[in-house]
């Protein structure tokens, strides 16, 4: 028996072990361990998996970052909206209506478009594209200085008791915001080997009512809309993979102890947090009602309240006249819409690889694993046989995630604490596509408030379980960290 046999084998009889220790904890056998591949797919996918020991050409297929349904990997403006090249007519039929639906910009009840109705009383944005630009992205601000892109989550319980879920700065007319947000920065540098020195940006959020301009003395946290390119092929990486990146105790002593985030799912069974800053949401369609609900008032049946985030303690807001209709689940938003709109984020492409067989990107891909950056941005799976989507079936992908939460330290800590996961736990965000970040939107920001303008800036925001690599990366030489950045960009 070959080595690599031998290993796929000793993986199964491991995957079985855990599966018969963790029984008691409700695991099924599908979760922890790859029951969708025959024995021959799973040595095949094995093999795949290894780390690279050469640096001095490609991976093969590397540059399809998507797997065979990438897209044109074109940098222009355009280049995280392409259809998955693979979908069949009907489903790029389902793909264009969700393209409307999320491009769609919502009015407040009552109005001419029924379709269209029910905005508010109290949101953040009128439509998705308003934050998620060009499916990338959001702005941390724009040029007047208003945080764009950007949502404020909500902790402490009076907060909460008074506001809800999270501040909403527009409302309807008849209707007054929770509170006008000014955001002021402290700057601060770093010096890199070779003298280059950095400025980073420290944000500190102010909240007045917008009626009295008296100050609000809240303590939220700041979310900054993400790319939504590829989450659908995220959603078909199998549990097992996940389950076998996951060492929350640390037992290898590599310094990372990254671990699944266990949420509700969309039946309220427990289910893996894959989606948002703190893998907080298991399903797309979750992650789309929650934002419809919260971000802008609309309801649906798996968040039926009229009103939004409205509180009991806001009559004006709940008494409201809103788009609830028989013709649409009697719902603002029927449950057709989340499944159009859920249909075009599976079938969003991933951009191609450029420059993948650049001697500089190779050299700073081989930088990326030296210096530990791919222990939490794993950079390949191969997807599940059976997912949502049958296009994303047994693709290799290269998502550079883990999809875990790791502890990223005290100056990305912020206030509040899910009941999932601590103020210092992120999600490790996926790197595909980053290098078209500032082509597709030029004011974007990086990092879960959006306060690093740059991928380096980003880099040097790390802590906790990435304190190490960030150390590593000041003390490279500049054409090394130039080598790095190259290979970034290239993603």
């Amino acid at each position: 028996m070959s080595s690599l046999k031998e290993q796929t084998l000793l993986f199964f009889l491991a995957a079985i072990f855990v599966c018969l220790i963790t029984a008691c904890s409700g695991q099924s056998t599908d979760q922890m361990q790859r029951m969708d591949l025959s024995p021959d797919q799973a040595e095949r996918v094995a093999h795949i998996l290894q780390a690279p020991v050469q640096f001095d050409t490609a991976e093969a297929f590397e540059i399809n970052s998507g797997g065979a349904g990438s897209g044109p990997g074109q940098a222009n403006a355009e280049a995280y909206s392409h259809p998955n090249p693979l979908l069949s007519d009907e489903q790029e039929l389902s793909f264009r209506v969700g393209n409307g639906l999320f491009r769609k910009v919502w009015v407040s009840a009552p109005a001419s478009t029924a379709a269209s109705d029910g905005l508010g009383p109290l949101f953040n944005a009128r439509a998705c594209q308003a934050c998620h630009i060009k499916d990338g992205r959001g702005l941390p601000r724009d040029e007047t200085g208003h945080h764009a892109s950007l949502t404020f989550l909500l902790s402490a319980a009076k907060d909460k008791a008074a506001l809800g879920v999270q501040i909403q700065d527009q409302a309807i007319a008849g209707q007054s915001p929770e509170a006008l947000i000014e955001i002021r920065d402290t700057s601060w540098s770093v010096r890199l080997k070779g003298g280059e020195q950095v400025v980073l940006k420290t944000p500190a959020y102010h909240f007045t009512d917008p009626g009295t301009g008296a100050e609000r003395p809240l303590t939220p946290s700041p979310r900054l809309a993400g790319p939504v390119f590829g989450m659908g092929l995220l959603d078909a990486i199998h549990p097992a993979d996940l389950f076998a990146l996951a060492d929350p105790e640390d037992k290898d002593q590599d310094g990372i102890s990254g671990r699944l985030n266990w949420v509700e799912g969309q039946q309220g069974e427990k289910a893996i947090g894959r989606f948002g800053w703190r893998a907080e949401t298991a399903t797309l369609e979750q992650q789309i009602t929650k934002a419809l609900a919260n971000d802008m008032g609309l309801s649906s049946s798996h968040h039926p309240a009229p009103w939004g985030d409205c509180t009991a303690i806001q009559t004006a807001c709940r008494t409201a006249p809103h788009g609830d209709a028989d013709s649409f689940d009697t719902h603002e938003a029927s449950d057709q819409m989340i499944t159009l709109m859920a249909a075009y984020l599976r079938g969003l492409a991933v951009p191609k690889r450029r420059q993948a067989e650049a001697p500089d990107v190779l050299h700073g891909k081989k930088l990326f694993h030296q210096t530990g950056c791919a222990s939490c941005h794993q950079p390949k799976f191969v997807t599940r046989n059976d997912p949502a989507l049958g296009v994303h079936a047994y693709q290799l992908i290269w998502p550079y995630t883990d999809l875990l939460l790791h502890d990223m330290g005290p100056a990305l800590a912020d206030q509040p604490e899910t009941p999932t996961a601590d103020n210092r736990e992120w999600r490790t965000p996926p790197l595909w596509g980053l290098g078209l970040t500032h082509t597709v939107n030029p004011a974007a920001g990086f990092l879960h408030d959006g306060r690093a303008r740059t991928i380096q800036e980003a880099i040097l925001w790390h802590g906790g379980e990435a304190q190490r690599a960030r150390d590593i990366y000041t003390s490279l030489e500049p054409e090394e960290r130039a080598a790095l950045l190259k290979f970034l960009n290239s993603l």
